[in-house]
């Protein structure tokens, strides 16, 4: 039989299982292997599965058609969904709130574009985040209130993030949480069988800068897949088509071997409740055909490929320099959790001036330098925000207490690749040695004077810190400057160059100018960590706080005052280091070509002046997510 005829005879198949309301059975199993759908269920979940999988598709739209039909009229009055069938006798016997899961993937499969019903998504994913912009709890009910239903999963913030990149929305918190879980590869939810589930969910959108990782893992979950396991290879092989990877060792006549007669055989795909004390799973023969044809159709019109050797975001460079500072590491465990944190930092916006700042500096001043001096600057530069980004969510609270010792590691090796880089010029050392003090104390302060106690969604304060000049701001990161200031004093060997002196002042505006705006952007997140940063500080003295405050009762208030009046102050502030910094740089430019730097400062400014341009667009979005009535 030819694969057409294959397709062909599945997709009849599709259309003699649907029932006349739209819908697709669903079963449970008590066992993973093998299936044995011993328990029908009145969900719509699979149904909602099987539409978002056929639209892929050629020749299944009147099966879509009438499933879109049948999930549409499932929609609750809060524009919700359900895991269980509005009138199934199960929403009175098992009762489940909505949840996003079923909404998010519904709304998607729906390609939903009726403003009212994004709004109303809108509105429900305030109410239901964990933090400013997410992540999103699993359940639509208040978890403060019920918190028997507080819930965070990968996969149902995946789904989350399917439906909002439809309307090009990407929540900052949403897409940190999302990289930390890729990079971590802690993607095993609890709502499905094994990750392949969560990779496929997230293949389908994901563009952040985790996503080189989230080939990576693609692509190993590939080389250890089970042929016997249509399913699985299913998801997979979508992930990849999704992703754009050229080779897989997952084919179209891997799937094609496996079917049976005209359809691919259930699998357990979810996690269905217990009964009788026996955890059951989810799954049906249609929805494995589904998944399959999906597969299928993807792999004949694929996204545009990634050739496996690159590392998109990552510039190949820099990828080598990673591979390269992993070694420095025993173990492979380390090594593997080594390059997730180094891949994500260098998948930042900022991910150039990290990986290759002494070559960007070089380049700008025409300096030829030797080969181990910039290779130095650089593996330093990269080792140094690899410790700083570890030390830095450990000491927001969200950082991973294991990574410690790579943080470790990499900072030493920062500090003496730093030393390496100019062996002769004995004042560069001095100059690293004071930057790395200067950290150290900056970070001992903040520990001391920026952190507030929340309980209960109380936050409880001592005192407000006194950031003064902001030069706070500018000492936390002053290792970005270090590989730049090396370069300099190779060439000029003496601090009290001008280049030196205008290079050193360019960075300490930009950096403060720089903290300012992620502090604007993070202040929500901080505020609930009980983290006083510079805005968040800000807000509270302009709010009048300065002992304690409940977060949930004054947070609605809090947004009003932060769009009214400090997002404008904070933006005078940046606007005026970025000034300064522009100063800075008019004095270099009898140097070297300014014109890299600038853009550094161009950028920041054009997102600054978005942030203001966009404050009435903001303040419809808030009123669209349930915010308070900012004026």
């Amino acid at each position: 039989m030819t694969a057409a005829n294959t397709r062909r005879r599945a997709l009849n198949f599709l259309a003699r299982q649907q029932q006349a309301d739209g819908s697709f059975k669903a079963w449970a199993s008590p066992t993973l292997k093998p299936f044995t759908p011993s328990k029908s269920q009145a969900t719509i979940f699979p149904t909602i599965l099987i539409l978002d999988a056929l639209r892929s598709v050629a020749g299944a739209e009147a099966i879509v058609a009438k499933a879109a039909g049948y999930i549409a009229a499932q929609v609750s009055s809060q524009t919700s969904w359900n895991y269980w069938e509005q009138a199934s006798a199960a929403r009175d016997s098992e009762p489940y709130p909505d949840d996003f899961d079923d909404t998010a993937c519904a709304l998607a499969a729906l390609r939903t574009t009726d403003p009212e019903q994004i709004g109303a998504f809108a509105r429900l994913l305030v109410v239901s985040e964990v933090s400013a912009g997410g992540p999103y709890n699993t359940w639509l009910i208040d978890h403060h209130t019920y918190p028997q239903w507080h819930d965070v999963d990968v996969a149902v913030n995946a789904n989350i993030g399917y439906i909002l990149s439809q309307q090009g929305v990407q929540p900052s918190g949403l897409m940190r949480y999302l990289q930390d879980a890729i990079d971590n590869a802690f993607l095993q939810s609890k709502y499905y069988v094994g990750v392949a589930p969560t990779l496929y969910f997230l293949a389908r959108w994901y563009e952040g800068p985790a996503k080189a990782q989230l080939q990576a893992q693609v692509i190993e979950a590939c080389k250890h897949s089970n042929p016997a396991s249509p399913l699985t290879n299913a998801l997979l092989l979508s992930a990849a088509s999704y992703l754009g990877i050229s080779k897989s060792t997952i084919s179209p006549d891997t799937l094609l071997k496996e079917v049976k007669n005209d359809h691919w055989l259930a699998e357990a795909l979810y996690v269905d409740p217990n009964y009788n004390g026996k955890q059951h799973f989810g799954g049906s023969a249609e929805l494995t055909t589904a998944l399959v044809l999906q597969a299928l159709a993807l792999h004949d019109t694929p996204r545009a490929h990634v050739p496996l050797n690159q590392n998109n975001g990552v510039p190949i460079k820099g990828a080598a320099r990673i591979r390269r500072e992993a070694l420095a590491y025993s173990s492979k465990d380390l090594r593997r959790r080594y390059t997730a944190v180094a891949h994500r930092v260098s998948q930042a916006d900022v991910g150039q001036q990290i990986i290759m700042p002494a070559t960007i500096i070089a380049e700008a001043g025409k300096w030829k330098l030797p080969r181990a001096t910039l290779q130095n600057l650089n593996s330093a530069s990269l080792n140094g925000w690899v410790a700083y980004t570890i030390y830095d969510d450990l000491m927001d609270g969200s950082g991973q207490l294991e990574l410690l010792s790579i943080a470790n590691v990499a900072h030493r090796r920062s500090y003496s690749q730093y030393c390496r880089a100019l062996p002769d010029i004995y004042v560069f050392g001095k100059h690293v040695a004071s930057a790395f003090d200067t950290m150290d104390t900056a970070n001992a302060w903040e520990l001391k004077h920026a952190r507030a106690r929340v309980d209960r969604a109380v936050l409880r304060v001592k005192q407000l810190p006194d950031y003064n000049d902001l030069q706070q701001l500018a000492d936390r990161s002053w290792g970005h400057s270090l590989a730049a200031s090396g370069v300099v004093l190779s060439v000029f060997g003496d601090i009290r160059n001008a280049c030196f002196i205008a290079l050193q002042n360019f960075f300490t505006q930009f950096l403060i100018a720089r903290q300012l705006h992620d502090d604007a952007h993070d202040w929500e997140e901080d505020l609930r960590l009980g983290q006083l940063s510079s805005v968040v500080t800000m807000l509270l003295l302009q709010y009048g706080v300065t002992k304690k405050l409940n977060l949930d009762v004054a947070l609605p208030d809090l947004r009003q005052h932060f769009w009214k009046q400090t997002i404008s102050d904070v933006a005078e502030l940046i606007y005026e280091r970025l000034r300064r910094a522009r100063q800075a740089l008019a004095q270099c430019a009898a140097y070297m070509s300014i014109q890299e730097l600038e853009s550094w400062l161009r950028k920041l400014e054009d997102s600054t002046i978005l942030a203001i341009k966009k404050r009435d667009e903001t303040v419809a979005f808030m009123h669209g997510f349930g915010g308070s009535n900012v004026n």
